[in-house]
């Protein structure tokens, strides 16, 4: 069973839209006051998987962590460079938001 990765304002999937099924999250790896980075698998791909939390209870913080997984994405998504991770697939289930990137080797460096 596949979890809708749709936000509820719109009608169409985004081109970035994760097929949870894919994706097996491994060990963390970086930590920060909203988020958290873990080695994992998309597909067959070795990947690291931001999660963010956006706290339930602060309205303006969770606006803020929205807006910028909103912005987070759409830069990933057409930004092709070798120095940066490149976006390969991302998905928001409120109030977790989750971006996968490629190029990440077992060490956790490129």
């Amino acid at each position: 069973m596949k979890t809708s990765v749709l936000p509820a304002r719109s009608a169409v999937a985004e081109p970035w839209a994760a097929d949870r099924s894919k994706l097996m999250i491994g060990k963390r790896f970086a930590t920060r006051s909203d988020s958290r980075v873990y080695r994992g698998i998309y597909g067959w791909k070795a990947v690291a998987v931001k999660m963010i939390r956006a706290p339930e209870r602060d309205n303006d913080k969770r606006r803020a962590l929205e807006e910028q997984f909103n912005a987070e994405v759409s830069l990933l998504w057409r930004l092709r460079h070798p120095n940066v991770v490149q976006l390969v697939a991302a998905y928001r289930e409120p109030p977790v938001y989750c971006v996968v990137g490629a190029n990440v080797t077992p060490t956790g460096s490129r």
